[in-house]
């Protein structure tokens, strides 16, 4: 079968990562280990996808409850993590998937106190097209003269 790729968003990077579908995520971290120069432990990584992506691998919320509580519970937590064990294919990832990538954040006194950091994504900026053409305009240059 052939690879797919998947895009890994942390911040404002972008990882793109080729894989196989029938890989698993604890192997796409050992990818990931690897481009990030083995800065941080297997264990310290977490990956997340979308849960409006309705991958397969997505946490369920867990406690005794109604279904109408656990589904707004999953509507509140807009990224589900994907398990270790977890088969590429089986979890719905596609060529040009988008999983996201955070890191445990250890506590002070305590290491094993500490919690995963947010997803923090930020909004696409353009590269400053609008100033340029707003330039353009006020300078004159290319305007048809008025009639």
């Amino acid at each position: 079968m052939s690879s797919i790729f998947l895009r890994v968003r942390r911040h404002k990077t972008t990882y793109f990562l080729e894989t196989d579908p029938k890989d698993t995520v604890h192997s796409l971290k050992q990818k990931l280990y690897v481009v990030l120069n083995k800065e941080r432990d297997l264990k310290d990584m977490r990956l997340l996808v979308a849960s409006s992506a309705g991958a397969a691998g997505t946490a369920a919320p867990t406690g005794k409850g109604t279904a109408g509580a656990q589904a707004q519970a999953q509507q509140q937590q807009p990224y589900g993590p994907l398990e270790d064990s977890g088969v590429i294919e089986q979890l719905g990832l596609e060529n040009d998937s988008v999983v996201y990538l955070v890191f445990w954040v250890s506590g002070d006194p305590n290491p094993s106190d500490g919690k995963w950091e947010p997803v923090e994504i930020p909004e696409y900026e353009p590269l400053g097209v609008e100033e340029e053409a707003a330039e353009e305009v006020t300078d004159g240059k290319g305007k048809a003269p008025a009639v």
